[in-house]
């Protein structure tokens, strides 16, 4: 029997009302039924450190992170668009660890209530996430529209749902190759 993984899934927006948080909900439900796999849902809203707190800086309110990116095999992050860019407080809790995440692959699920799904602040965000030694996986899952594909407890169509799968399949991949 193969060990299970451990996937972390980051809702990367502190907003209230976030649509993605509707969405991590939905990849949390999705992931958790896949084989072999643990999955827990991590809510930066929980991480609002105030101020950037650098990595080697000893401080309490960043160990819990520190220790949760530590046993993570990987990472899903669900991370809207805003103003072409990430939330500040995504990167505040992504700047607080650093050797915690070096040979981990991550998902990287967009979220955008416009027709580009995320992809400008995808663009932005992998080479950061590759700083990191993260290993940002080649397909991003972009969920445009995420307003209307997520209102009212409404699942998304079949075709995001197969995105999904295929994505989430890939990260345990990855997850097993390197670990």
């Amino acid at each position: 029997m193969k060990e299970s993984i451990n996937i972390t899934i980051v809702l990367g927006s502190a907003r209230e009302e976030r649509i993605s948080e509707k969405v991590a909900k939905f990849v949390l439900e999705k992931t958790s039924l896949l084989d072999e796999v643990t999955v827990s849902l991590v809510d930066v809203k929980d991480f609002l450190f105030g101020r950037t707190i650098p990595p080697w800086q000893k401080d309490e309110r960043t160990d819990i992170w520190k220790e949760i990116a530590l046993k993570s095999d990987g990472f899903i992050f669900v991370v809207p668009e805003y103003n072409h860019g990430y939330p500040g407080e995504f990167k505040i809790l992504l700047d607080s660890a650093h050797d915690e995440y070096i040979k981990k692959p991550a998902l990287l699920v967009t979220v955008s209530d416009g027709p580009w799904g995320g992809a400008r602040m995808a663009e932005n965000l992998k080479p950061i996430l590759n700083n990191f030694g993260i290993i940002s996986l080649p397909s991003v899952l972009h969920t445009s529209f995420a307003d209307k594909k997520f209102s009212d407890g409404k699942n998304p169509d079949d075709k995001y749902q197969e995105q999904l799968q295929k994505s989430l399949n890939q990260l345990v991949e990855y997850a097993r190759s390197i670990n």
